[in-house]
């Protein structure tokens, strides 16, 4: 996937993209941004896969130099850039801002994504892993601006799905019983895997919602034969607006 995201940024003009793909969110940002403008009559491909992957670096929390970027695609993704920093206030009427916030979306939920996070070996990133890409499975319904990202989910949404119920089958065959929960909370709608027993023994569990300055979290503590299992997650709902 990272070929063929190089090869797309190359193609549009970006000279940096080996050394800015850093992350498996940016490699599928870029090429979800990539196919929604190639399925919208007017949006150029090659500016929605540069601004896919600039605003994907802004959400990572990187500001990405947009000064050497050719000039008919720099006023856009500037653009672009600005309305995504505010929109959990408003929602951006900048295309290339909506294709980038639906491609970061996609980036997020699909099970090409869950699969390209590399190895995960500790149960608390395990969970928070298919903690984010449910949340936003579900929420997805609610956050996503255009058409082609909305017939993505179509078929992204219901494999992220059962990729954790495949989960939830062999957690079981580990001694951990667990199942979906989707749930509406005072900052939004989240999903995730919930457990229920470790080893043969009930869990304890405690969950709370914080804002922040960029983002309102969700954290789940779990205590159980195992120990505590805790993490967070940005709550989808709380970054986009309508």
């Amino acid at each position: 996937m990272r070929e063929l995201a190089e090869t797309i940024l190359s193609k549009a003009g970006l000279r940096d993209a080996q050394r800015l793909l850093i992350s498996p969110r940016r490699i599928l940002a870029t090429l979800y941004a990539f196919s929604i403008c190639n399925r919208l009559s007017d949006c150029s491909s090659a500016t929605g896969a540069i601004a896919g992957l600039y605003i994907e670096a802004l959400i990572e929390g990187e500001q990405l130099d947009t000064s050497r970027l050719p000039s008919h695609i720099r006023v856009h993704v500037e653009r672009a850039l600005s309305e995504v920093e505010d929109a959990a206030l408003r929602a951006p009427t900048s295309l290339y801002a909506q294709v980038g916030l639906d491609a970061d979306l996609l980036a997020r939920m699909g099970a090409v994504s869950l699969l390209s996070r590399g190895l995960v070996t500790r149960l608390r990133d395990f969970f928070a892993l298919f903690a984010e890409a449910l949340s936003y499975a579900y929420a997805s319904d609610y956050i996503v601006y255009t058409k082609p990202a909305k017939s993505l989910i179509q078929v992204l949404k219901p494999h992220t799905i059962a990729m954790a119920k495949w989960a939830i089958e062999e957690l079981s065959s580990l001694g951990i019983s667990a199942s979906i929960k989707a749930e509406r909370t005072a900052g939004g709608l989240v999903a995730y895997i919930d457990i229920h027993e470790c080893l043969g023994s009930r869990v304890s569990k405690l969950a709370s919602v914080k804002p922040t300055n960029n983002c309102i979290l969700y954290r789940l503590n779990y205590e159980c034969a195992l120990g505590t299992i805790e993490y967070e997650l940005c709550i989808p709902e709380s970054t986009r607006t309508r």
